[in-house]
C-alpha cells in the first residue's frame, strides 16, 4: 500500500488548501475515509492528516483518491504528513509532501 498527496493552493481563499489523497492497493471490502485533519502544535512545521480504512460489504479496494476539503495553512506551516492506518489503528502507509 501507498500514499500518495497533491497539494494545491486555492487563489481565490488567503492561505486556502486542498490536499488530494491516492492510496494504492486498498483490500476489497475496504474504502478510505479522511478521520483527522490537525494544524501544526506552536513550534511545529508539519500538518497531520489520517486517513483510516473501512470496512464494507459493497467497497472494491483497488486504488482511491479523496480530497482534504479546504484548509487554511497556519503561518509557519511548511508540509503535510498523511498516515494511512487499519481500523485497529496499524500503520499501512505514510507520506509527507512540503508545499
Amino acid at each position: 500500500m501507498t500514499v500518495s498527496q497533491n497539494l494545491e493552493s486555492l487563489p481565490d481563499t488567503p492561505n486556502g488548501y486542498i490536499d488530494t489523497i491516492t492510496v494504492t492497493d486498498i483490500p476489497k471490502g475496504f474504502f478510505i475515509a479522511i478521520t483527522s485533519n490537525t494544524a501544526p502544535a506552536d513550534g511545529e512545521t508539519t500538518r497531520q492528516m489520517q486517513v483510516t480504512l473501512m470496512q464494507a460489504d459493497w467497497a472494491d479496494g483497488g486504488t482511491h483518491s479523496l480530497g482534504s476539503g479546504v484548509y487554511i495553512r497556519k503561518d509557519g506551516e511548511t508540509a503535510v504528513c498523511v498516515k494511512v492506518e487499519d481500523g485497529n489503528g496499524a500503520q499501512q502507509a505514510e507520506n509527507t509532501t512540503d508545499y
